[in-house]
C-alpha cells in the first residue's frame, strides 16, 4: 500500500497516511475532520548503476530524457 500526503482544509496539518489505492480519504489526525485532501507529492526512486559523479558535473540523466537537467526528474 502505498503512503500519501494530506493537508486538512480546517485546521491546515499535514500528514502522511498509508491507504489502500481506493480508499477514502482519512480522517485529519488532529481535529477529526473529513474534510482532507490528498496532496502532489514528489517521488524518488534508486536505479542500479546510475553514477552520481558523472563527468557532467555530479548530475545524470534520468533515461527518460537526453538533457541532464530537464526538470523531470530533477536533476
Amino acid at each position: 500500500m502505498p503512503i500519501y500526503e494530506y493537508e486538512c482544509p480546517e485546521c491546515k496539518k499535514r500528514f502522511s497516511e498509508l491507504v489502500g489505492m481506493n480508499a477514502n480519504n482519512p480522517r485529519c489526525p488532529n481535529c477529526n475532520s473529513e474534510k482532507t485532501r490528498k496532496l502532489v507529492s514528489k517521488i524518488s526512486g534508486i536505479t542500479g548503476g546510475n553514477n552520481m559523479n558523472s563527468s557532467s558535473g555530479g548530475k545524470s540523466s534520468c533515461g527518460s530524457c537526453t538533457s541532464n537537467s530537464c526538470g523531470t526528474c530533477g536533476l
